[in-house]
């Protein structure tokens, strides 16, 4: 996190582990602001390796985040269908759409992860010369 304090710019770390990773229990972080109002920059390193940064925060708040998924299409098997691995948390329910032009898209599936990592294939991608996918946290 970085913001101005007392008139001078500080970066903070919490670094936040739950232990084992089994469960969802809520992690804390609080971060000393001073006499700050606005914090420019939040920078969150997921342990999907995926990164989010929110700026421009209020100060005096609590913010509730959730690690976003990430849908990879790590293989074309032989019959030209996608196998998909999403990283998810455990218990969340996801929908899995897909776009020909990432402007429309449709359900294609939902699930909910009952493992870090969760394969899907999808046989109806040999069908379009282009297919987009995303998983979106319901």
């Amino acid at each position: 996190m970085k913001a101005t304090i007392g008139g001078k710019t500080f970066w903070q770390l919490r670094e936040i582990t739950s232990g084992d990773g089994i469960g969802s229990a809520a992690l804390i972080a609080h971060l000393g602001l001073g006499d700050a109002t606005n914090v420019d920059t939040v920078r969150i390193e997921w342990p999907s390796g995926t990164v989010q940064t929110i700026t421009n925060l209020a100060a005096r708040q609590f913010l509730t985040l959730t690690e976003p998924p990430t849908l990879n299409a790590p293989s074309k098997l032989p019959d030209g269908s996608f196998q998909l691995s999403l990283i998810g948390g455990i218990g969340l329910m996801y929908d899995i759409e897909t776009s020909g032009d990432l402007a429309m898209w449709n359900a294609w599936a939902s699930l909910t992860c009952t493992n870090r990592t969760m394969m899907l294939t999808d046989t109806n991608s040999t069908e379009s010369t282009k297919r987009f996918y995303r998983a979106v946290m319901r």
